[in-house]
């Protein structure tokens, strides 16, 4: 009899242990990657990687950032997160749940939140929104929006391809070069697809990125002058610019 309970406490045990997996996985949501996606030991581009995931890949989805910008996901068992432009989603994404929990292997938890870079001694910072960006840009070629998201920066406008008009969404990631912001695009949407940046032109690449970077750094210099860029901080709809002294 004392065996029985034994056993019987071990299979409760196991069931309370395996109830948040079942629960997650009774959801059904899965993610098709779109393009080589970089997996993520968090969410965002500043977390470590931890490998890729090729395209047309369809793996489970665990959780969601609040921003809905990032995917937590089970990718041959490696936990971690990909962005959400880079992927679709099979099934309803407001139904996962909302976690900070970091990459690793084996099952998700609950990690330690990101941790906001500390500003160094002799600096100060602004703020640019991406209104102020837009208003800037348009100047240079015509753009219909700009939005700032989580680590990316979304720059829409009409385009030309094979001699089709489109409407292209430019996603691109923002880092500091030479003491000043550069725009670098890693991805196109026209028409619901998504493509890889390298897919395309060199050079229409190039215009692009030159003139939104070159836009940022105006107004940059109209706000504050002619300044070091020394690290920034993006957040939804405006971007943190952390300058020196």
């Amino acid at each position: 009899m004392a065996y029985l309970r034994r056993y019987n406490i071990l299979l409760l045990l196991l069931f309370v242990l395996l109830m948040p997996l079942v629960s997650v996985h009774a959801q059904g949501i899965t993610v098709t990657v779109q393009v080589q996606a970089t997996l993520h030991d968090g969410p965002g581009r500043d977390f470590p990687p931890r490998g890729g995931v090729s395209p047309n890949t369809t793996v489970p989805a665990l959780g969601r950032s609040a921003d809905n910008a990032w995917i937590q996901v089970n990718a041959s068992g490696t936990i971690g997160w990909l962005a959400a432009i880079q992927v679709t989603v099979n099934g309803n994404l407001a139904s996962l749940p909302v976690t900070a929990g970091q990459g690793g292997t084996g099952s998700a938890s609950a990690g330690p939140t990101k941790v906001p870079p500390v500003t160094p001694p002799n600096t100060r910072s602004v703020v640019i929104t991406a209104r102020q960006i837009y208003l800037w840009l348009r100047w240079e070629f015509y753009t219909t929006s700009v939005s700032i998201g989580a680590n990316q920066l979304a720059v829409v406008g009409p385009g030309t391809l094979n001699g089709v008009p489109k409407v292209f969404t430019n996603y691109m990631s923002v880092s500091v070069v030479n003491g000043a912001l550069a725009a670098t695009m890693s991805t196109l949407e026209y028409d619901g697809h998504f493509e890889p940046a390298g897919n395309f032109a060199p050079e229409g690449l190039n215009y692009v990125n030159t003139h939104v970077s070159h836009a940022m750094n105006q107004l940059l210099i109209t706000l504050i002058g002619q300044r070091t860029v020394v690290s920034f901080v993006m957040d939804q709809d405006f971007i943190t610019v952390i300058y020196a002294v």
